[in-house]
């Protein structure tokens, strides 16, 4: 996944109601957005997204 992509799906992902419980108390969107970003680049909790990630059109390989 290219850094572009990761973004657009980082951003898809934090407006899923599933996710919501997850953000930060008290950040922005945007603080959200990046912290799914940044996760999605780690092996360990990337997983966690997977199912999520199908939802929002991402094809797994």
């Amino acid at each position: 996944m290219t850094d572009k992509q990761r973004l657009m799906f980082a951003k898809k992902l934090a407006s899923l109601p599933e996710l919501g419980s997850y953000a930060p108390i008290g950040a922005s969107a945007d603080d959200f957005v990046n912290k799914i970003a940044d996760e999605l680049l780690d092996p360990t909790k990337s997983d966690f997204y997977k199912p999520f990630l199908e939802v929002v059109g991402f094809k797994l390989v």
